[in-house]
């Protein structure tokens, strides 16, 4: 597909998808390190990068999807007032003729 027709929000999706899952996967191993540990200290790193990390990356990925989803909404707004902008012009003009006949 050409880049002028293709949908940013697909691969913005795919992205978002990628990190959720990338970071559910860190917390998942995270937690499986760190209940391998009975000593707490030896825990804590696992806990801080793992769980840390995946909440951030959990949270990157939802923020990629509503940043997309309210730029494409933005998109849809101003294609609507352009639209009318345009048939409001149409109009007016049409009303002009027509006061000038």
């Amino acid at each position: 597909m050409s880049g002028a027709g293709r949908d940013p929000l697909r691969g913005s999706i795919v992205v978002s998808i990628g990190l959720v899952m990338a970071g559910v996967v860190a917390m998942w191993l995270a937690w499986s390190k760190a209940a391998g540990l009975a000593f707490v200290p030896f825990q804590l790193p696992w806990i801080l990068v793992g769980g840390l990390g995946g909440v951030g990356l959990i949270g990157i990925g939802l923020a990629v999807v509503t940043i997309q989803l309210s730029r494409r909404a933005a998109s849809v707004r101003t294609t609507m007032l352009t639209g009318f902008v345009e048939d409001a012009g149409k109009l007016l003009g049409a009303v002009n003729q027509r006061s000038t006949r």
